[in-house]
């Protein structure tokens, strides 16, 4: 069985074709970003509107920290603007003179492989998975995209912390008392037919239809409404 998992662009792919991984593996790493606006007329003193004149980039460029990117040159000085940051230059307003920069982050976040299988191909933004069987359900409800190793709940008390911790609860019903205990005991999130008692703050899914199965395993994609139950 081969199973879709899509994945942001511009992010770096740490799995390969061919690898079998499992969970907790890293699966992929991105760069956090923001955005500095800088009064660029003022510090090099020139009107707003002339603000292209003094430029040494254009949008589009990329700037490294202490480059130098505007200037200004005087009758008895010159007035040079070194860049704070490292980035890309993303707009220039001739309005205000100022310009903007998306500075590149200075942490790697890295999301670590919530599936277990084989990479059997790498498509555009998306990893093929292959797993040994499986079945697919319809979602009615996500919070995101995750997934686990699955603890099927058959009886009112049937969990305690070695069944619990580390797993994704799954049932079609559970009561206000089950869910606050099975958070307690450390589960990584829920899935379920019916509503959760109260809210949480852990991953959770709502089935369309009974969960009449035991795959060790399963994938919650939001993005297609669907659940895969997998070996």
């Amino acid at each position: 069985m081969l199973i879709r998992i899509d994945i942001p662009t511009k992010v770096k792919l740490l799995v390969k074709i061919g690898q079998p991984v499992d969970f907790g593996d890293r699966f992929y790493q991105h760069h956090s970003q923001s955005h500095l606006s800088i009064p660029l007329a003022d510090r090099i003193h020139v009107r707003p509107a002339r603000i292209f004149q003094h430029l040494n980039k254009v949008v589009g460029n990329r700037i490294e920290k202490g480059e130098i990117i505007a200037w200004r040159a005087g009758f008895l000085s010159k007035q040079v603007y070194r860049s704070e940051v490292t980035g890309v230059l993303k707009e220039i307003n001739h309005h205000d003179g100022s310009i903007v920069i998306e500075q590149d982050g200075q942490d790697n976040q890295t999301l670590a492989c919530y599936f277990k299988g084989t990479i059997a191909a790498v498509a555009k933004n998306a990893v093929i998975l292959e797993v040994a069987d499986g079945k697919t359900l319809p979602l009615k409800e996500a919070s995101g995209n995750f997934g686990g190793l699955v603890h099927y709940l058959t009886e009112v008390d049937d969990f305690d912390a070695e069944t619990a911790t580390g797993q994704l609860a799954a049932a079609d019903k559970l009561s206000a008392y089950q869910e606050v205990k099975l958070e307690a005991l450390g589960v990584t999130g829920f899935v379920t037919v019916h509503r959760l008692p109260q809210p949480t703050g852990l991953p959770y899914a709502l089935m369309k239809m009974p969960l009449n199965l035991h795959f060790p395993y399963c994938i919650i994609d939001r993005t297609t409404g669907t659940a895969y139950f997998y070996k």
